[in-house]
């Protein structure tokens, strides 16, 4: 396990070297975005661009951090590209989110902020990879009671890696044809932006 480790963190070293600077000085930002103050802290962040990355994959999941964090950076003035790394089944996996617009970044995360805030009262029934693959095979065409068919398959399948594994989303929903209309739309909504914008490698 312990060389696994070190395998995944040379093979991640070595690609990033060229953007990663030894010693930079975290940088903290506040800013307020639809009456709340987010802040975040940003390690590896140069004039010329934001540095993430991970030693695990790059799912939609995984994929949420560096995107608030790119939204963060966009809406309170820092307009740069956003660069990703990750490491899926021994294999490097990397892209980038492209440099927004500051009014489309203070949209962007007034949508998540909703989400946020209606996660309060009501909860948020959000499979990430299920509720990805689901707005898939809606894009390509196929009706709604078709394609939750097809990823409650998936869910089924004990030899397949999905959401049902996770034990709060197992607890939480006996399959995905216990998703709502409204928690799609709500998936949509939350996932559509994010995938749009990244820029696979």
């Amino acid at each position: 396990v312990l060389n696994d480790i070190a395998v995944t963190a040379e093979l991640l070293f070595s690609e990033i070297k060229g953007v990663y600077q030894l010693g930079r000085p975290s940088v903290t930002r506040a800013h307020n975005v639809h009456g709340f103050t987010l802040q975040g802290r940003f390690d590896q962040l140069s004039k010329d661009h934001y540095l993430s990355y991970r030693a695990g994959d790059l799912t939609a999941r995984h994929l949420m951090q560096p995107w608030l964090e790119h939204l963060l950076l966009a809406s309170s003035g820092t307009p740069i590209k956003t660069l990703t790394y990750g490491v899926r089944k021994g294999q490097l996996v990397s892209g980038h989110f492209q440099p927004m617009d500051q009014a489309r970044a203070k949209d962007l995360l007034g949508t998540y902020l909703q989400a946020f805030t209606q996660g309060n009262s009501t909860l948020l029934v959000f499979p990430f990879e299920t509720c990805r693959v689901l707005l898939s095979h809606l894009d390509k065409g196929l009706a709604l009671p078709d394609a939750l068919n097809q990823v409650d398959q998936t869910w089924r399948d004990p030899n397949a890696l999905t959401d049902a594994q996770d034990p709060y989303w197992s607890r939480l929903i006996e399959s995905p044809l216990a998703l709502s209309p409204l928690a799609i739309d709500q998936a949509r909504s939350l996932l559509d932006p994010l995938t749009a914008a990244w820029v696979q490698s």
